[in-house]
């Protein structure tokens, strides 16, 4: 049996462009590879301002949206 999981990440907006592209491809991997997760859709929202400050002192990220689903583990 599989379930289902959304999951929203933040990347560091210090990072260049190029840093937060692999940023995003490292753990589209890990779900893939390590989680054995079966990703079914797979969004970048790129960078927005967050609701409130961060306390590293950041206003914005750079977020990915993900809809995937894994196999219970026991």
């Amino acid at each position: 049996m599989k379930r289902i999981y959304e999951v929203m990440f933040i990347v560091s907006p210090e990072l260049s462009e190029e840093a937060r592209n692999n940023e995003v491809e490292k753990v589209k991997s890990w779900v893939e590879e390590k989680v054995e997760g079966e990703i079914q859709h797979w969004e970048r929202w790129g960078m927005r301002k967050l609701a409130y400050r961060t306390h590293q002192g950041y206003t914005e990220g750079d977020y990915t949206w993900v809809f995937l689903k894994q196999n219970l583990i026991k």
